[in-house]
């Protein structure tokens, strides 16, 4: 459970499909990468292999919140006139 106040660390996602390739193509384990990348959590590299695994690199994306992309969206609903079509 999170405590008032603490700080997440996040990973880019080069450094997670870089984890992911290592632990693929060169069969390194777990422990090792995340000594190599200095993940805190032990069981992190495992939960990305189980994202990858089912749903491909897209699992490996964060999906909280609003998407960046989420204006051009809207943008396809507005007429010329800035109103909203149906």
């Amino acid at each position: 459970m999170a405590i008032k106040g603490q700080k997440f660390k996040t990973y880019s996602d080069e450094i997670k499909k870089e984890a992911i390739r290592l632990h693929v193509e060169e069969r390194w384990t777990y422990r090792k990468i995340t000594e190599h990348f200095e993940i805190q959590d032990q069981g992190r590299v495992k939960k990305w292999m189980k994202k990858y695994r089912e749903l491909g690199e897209f699992g490996l994306l964060d999906q909280r919140g609003r998407r960046k992309n989420i204006s051009i969206k809207i943008g396809m609903f507005k007429s010329s006139d800035g109103k909203m079509k149906c």
